[in-house]
């Protein structure tokens, strides 16, 4: 097995805690050698399967760490670092989901799982229901097809949550014949604001169809004054991103229309911006901005597969990125996204390019 052969990433990584996967085709021993300022730490995979994760615990927080992983010919060699301690208690956390897209389908494609859809997301649940966040914040395509059926589906698997579920549709959600009525049936209102107390809100925007509508660009109006704490759902980008650029760049196309809007929420401090549809991991700071940062989700569905947990504190919000349970699954989407582009000709698929170059969104953002 050569280096090329050999993959291995940097998947989660806290103040605590670092996840690093790996997939080679050869089956063998892999170690990590994990090195830091306190010394280094060596682990051995169990079964010898070629594929994987190592999960360093009891990490320094803050810390630069030097990752040397070793299998049957081959290495890899990566760096990261550890999030820094928060200084103040955590106020609140939140649970994010991006476009899991359950579906009826038996034959997945280019790398995105549509048979395992369903089972994904009982999983987000059982996940959620441990972690137990303040609430789900979902970013649209619940569904793949949007069909009455799916929905069921999907509502019945969401109802075992433990919390409240805050979601507003996608493109996906939307399809034709069911349109907006059947999220209305099974999911309520597309739009809405909600106040979280502490002077903080949530509002939810509606741009399934591609576009921001004006009943949601008057929810923006009104939470510009909102004294603390805003943070806005939306399937399509509300800004362009250079990072996203294959494909389509998944922004509304009325950017123009609502430009002096945009401007003023873009200067607002305290302001987080929750997208998907693209789900190309990114962090965007928009032109002139002073405060927004708009982050481009994951999903659990196609590589990298996973999602986000956001911790609040009073200096900033702790981002870390938590993969689907299952390895075997994760790197079947990267080697079958791979494949796909090549075979179609659409980069998109890529694994690099879906990876995104945010570190898969581990991170604080500092108010």
């Amino acid at each position: 097995m050569s280096n090329e052969e050999f993959f291995a990433e940097v998947l989660s990584v806290d103040e605590s805690r670092i996840v690093v996967a790996y997939d080679g085709p050869v089956h063998g021993e892999v170690t990590l050698e994990a090195i830091s300022g306190d010394g280094s730490e060596l682990l051995r995979s169990g079964e010898c399967v070629g594929i994987g994760r190592f999960e360093l615990a009891n990490c320094s927080p803050d810390s630069d760490y030097a990752l040397h992983l070793t299998a049957p010919g081959a290495e890899r060699r990566l760096v990261c670092r550890t999030l820094p301690r928060p200084a103040t208690p955590e106020l609140r956390r939140f649970l994010l989901l991006a476009d899991p897209h359950v579906s009826f389908k038996t034959e997945n494609r280019k790398g995105r799982f549509f048979a395992e859809s369903a089972l994904l997301l009982e999983e987000f649940v059982h996940l959620a229901n441990q972690l137990r966040p303040e609430a789900v914040l979902c970013v649209g395509d619940l569904t793949n097809a949007g069909t009455n059926e799916e929905y069921r589906l999907c509502r019945t698997i969401l109802d075992a949550l433990a919390l409240p579920l805050l979601a507003v549709p996608g493109n996906h959600d939307v399809l034709p014949p069911g349109g907006t009525e059947l999220w209305r049936k099974f999911f309520g209102a597309p739009e809405f604001q909600r106040e979280l107390g502490r002077g903080d809100r949530i509002v939810g925007l509606d741009t399934s169809s591609g576009y921001l509508s004006e009943s949601g660009a008057a929810l923006l109006r009104d939470a510009l004054d909102t004294p603390g704490l805003l943070i806005v759902l939306s399937h399509y980008l509300l800004y362009p991103t250079p990072d996203i650029h294959r494909g389509s760049n998944g922004v509304i196309a009325n950017t123009a229309e609502y430009a002096e809007l945009l401007e003023q929420l873009a200067c607002r401090p305290h302001t987080l911006l929750y997208t998907g549809h693209q789900n190309i991991p990114v962090v965007t700071a928009p032109a002139g901005a002073r405060g927004i940062r708009q982050w481009t989700l994951p999903q659990p569905c196609q590589y990298p597969c996973g999602h986000l947990l956001a911790r609040f504190h009073a200096e900033g919000v702790w981002h870390t990125f938590l993969p689907i349970g299952s390895e075997v699954l994760r790197q079947w989407s990267r080697t079958a996204g791979d494949r796909a582009a090549a075979f179609y000709g659409e980069r998109q698929w890529e694994s690099v390019y879906r990876r995104g170059r945010c570190g898969l969104l581990n991170q604080v953002y500092f108010f």
